[in-house]
């Protein structure tokens, strides 16, 4: 049977990890920084709801998290039951989440999305095809 044997260096690294630390205005609790994840959870409106303030509320110890991404405009969406931040039902939403991220003195900030081009016609009200067909990638005529 072998022991890891660890230098000083790497009980370091393991020491600040768990440290609070300084990232421009912000304090963090820690340097563990929750990546953002499509959770394609949103009630109808895009808008977060009791699941999102329950699963960002029991991720609040990271130092910081990074929401999943949240269109801003209609337009800007690309998937089923995304999250959005240009309504009011949907600013609200957000708000119950953050408020329940900082009741657990969490830190997070909102990843904004627009998809462009990729949004498919179903996503758009009217099936609009705005990006989808307007402007063919290749030019076959040349």
């Amino acid at each position: 049977m072998s022991v890891a044997h660890h230098s000083s260096a790497d009980v370091s690294i393991l020491t600040d990890l768990f440290q609070p630390y300084r990232m421009g205005s912000l304090t963090l609790a820690n340097r563990l920084v929750m990546a953002p994840l499509t959770r394609s959870r949103a009630l109808l409106g895009d808008v977060p709801g009791p699941l999102s303030v329950t699963c960002y509320a029991q991720c609040a110890s990271a130092g910081l998290i990074i929401s999943e991404a949240s269109q801003i405009s209609p337009q800007g969406k690309g998937y089923i039951q995304t999250p959005g931040i240009y309504s009011a039902e949907q600013v609200a939403g957000w708000k119950r989440v953050t408020d329940a991220v900082h009741a657990r003195c969490g830190k997070i900030v909102i990843q904004l999305w627009h998809v462009g081009r990729i949004s498919h016609p179903d996503l758009q009200e009217g099936g609009d095809q705005h990006g989808y067909t307007d402007y063919p990638f290749l030019d076959t005529a040349a």
